[in-house]
């Protein structure tokens, strides 16, 4: 165990993690100034799959991410003219009139991430029409598979005289997912090359400073302002303008000028049919942005993953180079890179609401937190075998284990979208069909050992991807 202190030097927290885990003390510093640490009390890093699982399927934890309860809190005043500025408290430690948790102010404190119990259940409900099988089907058809045609298209038209073209394909992944998610939650004017980025610098701008796993000295009044007024622009230019838009459509589907199946199947276009649990205009606003961050950030790293692991693969196993149109063996590598690569967050964070003993006889009192520390639990030798480090696509997990680990979560706070991810009945998720688009171009590595590194020796705290020089060649 190792106890925290705070700025008078009293004891304030201690942190608890398997003396056999050799986690960089840098890392745990850096967690002990997050937003999402408690100030006090126990904090345990677990490193096992099973006590994973256990600890999300407990009705005893709940998320505590976007409250301010027990953490460390950024507290900003938002000004009249949507300026940041710190909120220091007094001699006393009384905060400023208006001072207001940042986290909340730039993610919204009312999404299905942050919610619990019935108002929980009410938002999963009504999101699950995204997500359950007639929409995939009808997004894959509509959606996927014209966006990805027409992005590979457009690359493949820069080919030069020998055929070949050079790319990052680091902008390349994350311009096709900023469009097939603007699809998802119902946001128009991003079908180009310029609208797609226009779109993704705001969201850029956005995160920049937002504040759910920054610590303070991470983040400045000025970025703060920025990253407001980019949430601002982004509602007035995307927003609002698509809403009405959804809103329109649904009218006249009313009216009987539309057929249902005219209507998109979209979020914004769920939210104007009257879907329950969007109480608010800042509920329904403030959903949009995990909607979208889901879909987006963690999907290209996804895919940039699975191709570097697959073109290793292949390399290593020439004969299996032949399987790359099979659906069923992209999928599997699909998993295995969630397992390995941990495309969200490191850690799971959840906060006991009572005293529990989970089955392994591990007790937590009222208040804990425990951080799942995922390229721990997701690669317990235990669970996945000696080699649980390594990309391996003839793996086999023990019965009751998800292949792909904890990379999605579980229990009632299991990312909805993982039907839509990895795909289910016979139709394959987002991620898959793009894997099968850049191969079937002839993918390859522009520099086979530059910038992309490779599984096995990957740092599981590392950043994602940040360059990916790929070749590809029109036929």
């Amino acid at each position: 165990m190792t106890p925290g202190r705070s700025a008078s030097g009293a004891p304030d927290l201690v942190i608890d993690i398997d003396p056999e885990y050799d986690l960089d003390p840098g890392f745990i510093d850096e967690w002990r100034r997050s937003p999402m640490c408690p100030r006090s009390g126990h904090l345990t890093f677990i490193t096992g799959y099973h006590e994973g699982s256990q600890v999300l399927r407990s009705r005893s934890f709940r998320t505590n991410r976007f409250t301010a309860e027990g953490t460390n809190p950024v507290y900003v005043v938002v000004g009249d003219d949507r300026s940041v500025r710190f909120a220091d408290p007094d001699a006393d430690g009384n905060l400023p009139a208006g001072a207001v948790d940042w986290a909340t102010v730039i993610a919204g404190g009312d999404t299905l991430s942050s919610l619990h119990g019935e108002p929980h259940r009410q938002r999963r409900r009504a999101l699950s029409a995204l997500f359950g099988r007639n929409s995939h089907q009808w997004y894959r058809e509509t959606v996927i598979d014209p966006v990805i045609r027409r992005n590979l298209q457009a690359a493949l038209d820069t080919a030069g005289a020998d055929g070949v073209v050079r790319l990052d394909l680091v902008p390349f992944a994350h311009r096709l997912f900023v469009q097939l998610t603007a699809k998802l939650v119902g946001l128009d004017g991003v079908e180009t090359a310029e609208g797609a980025d226009d779109l993704a610098e705001l969201f850029e701008r956005m995160h920049a400073s937002a504040g759910l796993t920054v610590p303070r000295e991470g983040l400045t009044e000025k970025g703060m302002t920025d990253s407001l007024w980019a949430r601002d622009e982004f509602k007035e230019r995307y927003f609002d303008p698509s809403r009405a838009v959804r809103a329109e459509l649904v009218a006249r589907y009313e009216r009987g000028e539309l057929a249902e199946a005219e209507l998109p199947r979209d979020y914004l276009t769920l939210v104007a049919r009257g879907a329950d649990t969007f109480d608010t205009e800042a509920s329904v606003f403030n959903q949009t942005f995990p909607l979208f961050n889901g879909s987006t950030g963690t999907s290209t790293s996804m895919v940039l993953h699975t191709l570097d692991n697959l073109l290793t693969w292949f390399e290593q196993h020439p004969g299996d180079r032949a399987r790359q149109n099979d659906p069923e063996f992209l999928q599997r590598a699909l998993r295995e890179t969630i397992r390995l690569q941990n495309p969200g967050l490191p850690a799971i964070t959840r906060m006991a609401i009572e005293d529990v003993e989970l089955p392994s006889g591990r007790r937590f009192a009222a208040g804990d937190v425990v951080n799942l520390l995922l390229p721990a639990t997701n690669r317990d030798p235990s669970v996945f075998a000696e080699k649980a480090d390594e990309f391996d696509l003839g793996r086999t997990v023990p019965s009751g284990v998800h292949d792909y680990a904890l990379g999605f979560g579980g229990g009632v706070h299991m990312c909805p979208a993982t039907p839509l991810v990895l795909g289910e009945g016979g139709i394959s998720g987002t991620v898959v069909p793009a894997v099968a688009a850049l191969l079937e171009a002839g993918i390859e590595r522009d520099r086979p050992e530059g910038d992309v590194r490779r599984p096995a020796a990957t740092d599981p705290f590392e950043p994602p991807l940040a360059v990916f020089p790929a070749r590809l060649h029109r036929r």
